[in-house]
């Protein structure tokens, strides 16, 4: 194993690096990404305008979180957090999240926020470990799958 964090700019993504990973970790998100977005469009959207914080093995992407990142008095948005399933003991997406936070942080940002499954308890304990907040509370459109909203302001 030959694990490295990188930091890709908005604008500087590999389109169909990003896209075959995202289409290998759809049926891993509950409901699945491609369910609720138009996955070639969603791809380019990240890559044209997110900030992507990635680990590759060998060089193959196998974790990310993809921030919209906001100067203050905005925040910046917290859009997607995934791993590779074989990955999952190596803890990459708590380490993705400290390290997006630490980069929104420096880059003036007056927060962040995103949306998390409520069943995925371990990750919103994570959360609220690291001082998020609910701000509230819905259901995914055409499921029975509530979702949290979390804030937090620096």
């Amino acid at each position: 194993m030959d694990l490295k964090f990188e930091i890709i700019q908005p604008g500087t993504g590999n389109y169909d690096e990003l896209y075959t990973y995202l289409k290998e970790i759809d049926h891993t998100h509950v409901p699945s990404i491609s369910s609720r977005v138009n996955l070639e469009e969603w791809t380019r959207k990240l890559i044209d305008h997110a900030t992507l914080f990635v680990y590759r093995d060998n060089g193959k992407l196998v974790a990310c979180v993809a921030d919209y990142v906001n100067k203050a008095p905005e925040y910046t948005f917290g859009t997607h957090l995934s791993a590779k399933h074989e990955y999952a003991d190596y803890l990459l997406g708590p380490d993705l999240i400290r390290r997006s936070l630490k980069y929104a942080r420096q880059y003036g940002s007056a927060g962040k926020v995103g949306k998390i499954r409520s069943s995925f308890k371990a990750l919103v304990e994570y959360y609220f470990k690291l001082g998020f907040v609910v701000i509230n509370k819905s259901v995914f459109p055409n499921s029975n799958v509530e979702e949290l909203e979390i804030i937090l302001t620096f």
